[in-house]
């Protein structure tokens, strides 16, 4: 993993590969899982409510820094992996990140946001003295996203994971040396 991480011009195997994905992915559920529990625990203690915020907000940070850690890694593997398929990685790692763009700007400036009212957000039918006894105000309106813009962005994003698997963890790399580096399985008799 470190080789990938040192050089970008490097290549791996479908084995190294999936080995050094699932590492990440098991360091990243792992730190995440320990500061979720950490949070629920804190929230679930009689503890002081100022602490628990700061609490709250460093444990959140952990979880954002394992998130962009392994982002970090497994982009450098599939770089590494796309250069074993003989493809110029950098085009190619867009394409994972487009759909996630295009949701975030869809959320961040709320395009084709629609305004609906609290009543009908809530999962169950509630009268409006339960509305008000949970503390909502039956007239509040909120703005939701759009499921017309936000479901085929979704799926756009689902397609190319499916493709990305199977290019990345599936098809065979280029036989002998290429561009980017000797052939990761050794030299071909």
């Amino acid at each position: 993993m470190i080789d990938e991480i040192d050089s970008l011009r490097g290549r791996t195997g479908r084995a190294g590969f999936w080995s050094e994905v699932i590492i990440a992915v098991i360091v990243f559920l792992g730190l995440y899982l320990l500061a979720a529990s950490t949070i629920f625990s804190i929230f679930s203690s009689d503890r002081v409510p100022a602490l628990e915020l700061q609490s709250y907000w460093a444990l959140r940070s952990v979880q954002f820094a394992s998130s962009i850690l392994a982002t970090l890694i497994i982009s450098f593997v599939m770089l590494a992996r796309l250069h074993d398929r003989g493809k110029s990685a950098w085009p190619w790692l867009l394409i994972p990140i487009l759909p996630g763009l295009m949701l975030s700007t869809i959320a961040l400036f709320q395009i084709g946001f629609l305004e609906v009212s609290v009543s009908e957000t809530l999962p169950i039918d509630l009268s409006p003295e339960h509305i008000a006894e949970l503390g909502l105000d039956v007239d509040a309106v909120m703005l939701v996203p759009n499921d017309v813009l936000i479901v085929p962005l979704q799926f756009l994003g689902a397609i190319t994971s499916i493709w990305y698997l199977i290019e990345l963890g599936f098809l065979k790399g280029q036989s002998g040396s290429n561009m980017y580096g000797p052939d990761p399985r050794g030299p071909q008799t």
